[in-house]
């Protein structure tokens, strides 16, 4: 260590100050900040670090085990269909709708094959009916059908 009286301050001796160890960095920044690519590059790094600490500090603790392990959370997404915030991009998105159905329409006992609407069935058949009025300027992409619960209906066709 080399003292100045004068001042009183110390100075570490044989190692460069703070500023010099940097000057490397800032010679590298100031070259890469005079070409315009370089100037978009840093921007966009900028931007994806803001954009990482934004995601830490407001996304809630328990996120990875939604996003990637929670099949309860996803079973009510169709795979193929888009997420609602695709719209914002001027992309014309279908509303998410879930409808459960309580019963059947129709339930039906086949004990030999029968054509319905092109398909043979035999067994216990039970019809639902979903009835769905476009007034979106969208197609849904994906259709995900569920039963859960379902209780069979009256096939003797008494009441």
């Amino acid at each position: 260590m080399v003292g100045s009286k004068a001042t009183g301050k110390v100075k570490n001796a044989g190692q460069p100050s703070l500023s010099e160890r940097f000057r490397g960095a800032r010679e590298i920044f100031g070259e890469v900040w005079k070409q315009a690519m370089g100037k978009a590059g840093f921007i966009l790094i900028t931007f994806i670090v803001v954009m990482s600490i934004y995601a830490i500090v407001t996304m809630p603790p328990n996120f990875v085990n939604i996003w990637s392990f929670n099949i309860k959370y996803w079973e009510d997404n169709p795979a193929v269909a888009p997420p609602a915030w695709v719209s914002l991009f001027g992309e014309p998105v279908a509303p998410h709708m879930v409808k459960e159905f309580k019963e059947p329409v129709e339930s039906s006992v086949f004990l030999r094959p029968v054509e319905y609407y092109g398909v043979k069935l035999m067994g216990y058949v039970q019809r639902y009916q979903l009835n769905y009025v476009l007034n979106d300027p969208a197609f849904p992409k994906d259709v995900l059908v569920r039963f859960v619960e379902v209780k069979a209906g009256n096939v003797t066709g008494r009441a």
